[in-house]
């Protein structure tokens, strides 16, 4: 039967991941597992089974020959044709990004950019996906499997074939970084193929759930439901379930061992009320290191945070309220990672921050800090920092109300800060942590050796130079609060140029502007007369 075809493989190292499949029926001599079984209906013949399914109408007879048909004309209703699936048309598919998580980009094959990837996205065959820091995407093809790219993984899309009359999928793809948990053919669909290539490995799955990862140098496969085959260098092994191979480049796959059983978390809160907060990890024999992933889906169907654990301690990071999945699984010497456990939590933080809201640009010194308040806080605790752990505190205060203004200025920097309900005597309770950036507004500008002069059609002022990303703005009024503005003008030179007002006394007022988000600095104002024209 011939294959969609895929990238060249480098021969130095070709290792190939095959899913042993249990025939489920008895088949003529010269059928394959992988053709198409088609139920013969009323009025059904040769030919018009032909020109319904093939590329090719004029391939019937490959049909008889396949199904050792003495009498091709003769079709008995309900008897089951094997149709090599090489003769039958297909078409180009799409996967569709069923979850996106952080920053994940695609782009089609052949061009120069990369576009933002967002939920909901059609990728057609031939596309290209990467995922950032951080990052995670749900890649779910026609037949509903499923691949889990967690951060900093990029996968080619090379074939999506779905062949004509709902029948067999033929996917093909390449992990050329990261890792992926894939999920394939949940509902036991007949003759669905997913082929997942490396720069040095080839996965032909056809039903079951495995993690493949790829590095530098070295495949790893964790077969975490069914059978599967892995070759290379002319060496075939059978990985059965909860069992993992290593294939380092050059050489054939390592025998099989047992993956690292689960560990045993089920001491861990249900319920948390503060975070980061450390977690003790079990005790496991061969255990070198951990993998730790959080997802807002309690079916794992994101990965908002993950993370590569030694020692003995686990922090969570700070979170939002909601209920959380955790996936805790133990790395061996090998670097295969183990079973996962599973714990479902939920975190109840006591208030929310409200101002300065998290990542935001802050323009004022001393701004104001709010937060929802706690019903039964005698006071409230209020952290600021130079760094999210809070060990270079700016401000540590109390309040008895759910606002606070600081009487000194904001250092000019990126800050972070938190909020604890006090209860009595009992221990603060953290709120989760924002983050804001303090820029000064522009300083007043210094007309004091500025001198203006008039001619007869303008008002000038020639000033230094502004800041570099600054520019200046002048008002020419009659009024000192330069309301209303008789004109108006701003430049990045220095040189002030406004058009001459009538004669009388005239207020010029000059300040500084961010143009980023015209922020305005303190007006400086000089005071001018204008004389009558000469005649």
């Amino acid at each position: 039967m011939e294959s969609i075809a895929h990238p060249i493989i480098s021969p130095v190292l070709r290792s190939v991941i095959a899913l042993t499949l249990a025939v489920l029926s008895t088949a003529p001599a010269g059928a394959t597992n992988l053709d198409w079984r088609y139920t013969v209906q009323l009025n059904d013949t040769l030919t018009g089974i032909s020109r319904r399914y093939l590329k090719d109408p004029k391939d019937w007879s490959a049909i008889s020959k396949a199904n050792s048909m003495t009498m091709p004309d003769h079709l008995r209703i309900g008897r089951i044709l094997h149709i090599p699936t090489y003769l039958l048309r297909y078409r180009s598919g799409q996967g569709v990004l069923s979850d996106v998580h952080g920053t994940v980009h695609w782009r089609v094959k052949g061009a120069d950019f990369w576009l933002d990837a967002s939920k909901g996205q059609t990728i057609p065959s031939g596309s290209e996906l990467k995922t950032g820091q951080a990052s995670s995407t749900l890649l779910r093809l026609a037949d509903n499997s499923e691949l889990l790219l967690v951060e900093n993984t990029y996968l080619k899309i090379d074939n999506l074939s779905q062949f004509d009359g709902e029948l067999m999928l033929d996917s093909t793809l390449s992990l050329q970084r990261g890792q992926a948990t894939i999920t394939v053919n949940p509902t036991k669909r007949a003759l669905q193929r997913l082929k997942v290539l490396t720069p040095s490995a080839q996965a032909v799955v056809r039903g079951t759930k495995f993690r493949v990862s790829y590095d530098d140098k070295n495949m790893r496969e964790e077969t975490l439901e069914g059978l599967v085959e892995v070759s290379a260098a002319e060496r075939n092994v059978s990985v059965a379930m909860q069992m993992g191979t290593l294939v380092r480049q050059g050489e054939p796959p390592n025998r099989p061992v047992k993956l690292l059983e689960a560990p045993d978390i089920s001491n861990y809160p249900l319920k948390f009320e503060q975070l980061p907060q450390a977690l003790v990890l079990p005790e496991l024999a061969g255990a070198k290191s951990w993998v730790v992933e959080l997802s807002s889906d309690v079916q794992f169907k994101n990965i908002i945070w993950s993370a590569n654990v030694h020692g003995s301690e686990l922090t969570l990071p700070s979170l939002d309220s909601g209920t959380y999945a955790l996936h805790l699984r133990a790395v061996d010497e090998n670097g295969l990672q183990g079973a996962d456990a599973l714990h479902i939590f939920s975190v109840e933080n006591r208030l929310t921050l409200l101002s300065p809201q998290k990542s935001a640009l802050v323009r004022f010194a001393q701004p104001t800090f709010s937060w929802t308040p706690v019903m039964g806080a005698s006071t409230y605790r209020l952290q600021t920092s130079r760094n999210p752990d809070f060990s270079s505190l700016v401000y540590d205060i109390q309040s008895k109300q759910p606002t606070w203004q600081p009487e000194t200025d904001l250092p000019g920097e990126t800050l972070y800060w938190r909020v604890a309900g006090i209860f009595g005597q009992q221990q603060v309770v953290w709120s989760s942590n924002n983050n804001f950036t303090y820029k000064p507004g522009p300083l007043a500008v210094d007309l004091g050796k500025s001198i203006h002069r008039i001619d007869g059609s303008y008002v000038y002022m020639d000033l230094r130079l502004p800041p570099q990303g600054l520019v200046y703005e002048a008002i020419l009024s009659s009024s000192e609060i330069g309301i209303p503005p008789f004109s108006r003008v701003r430049n990045s030179d220095g040189l002030i140029k406004l058009p001459r007002p009538t004669s009388g006394v005239w207020y010029l007022a000059v300040r500084l502007i961010d143009p980023i988000d015209n922020t305005p600095g303190y007006s400086s104002v000089q005071k001018i007369t204008v004389l009558p024209r000469s005649n």
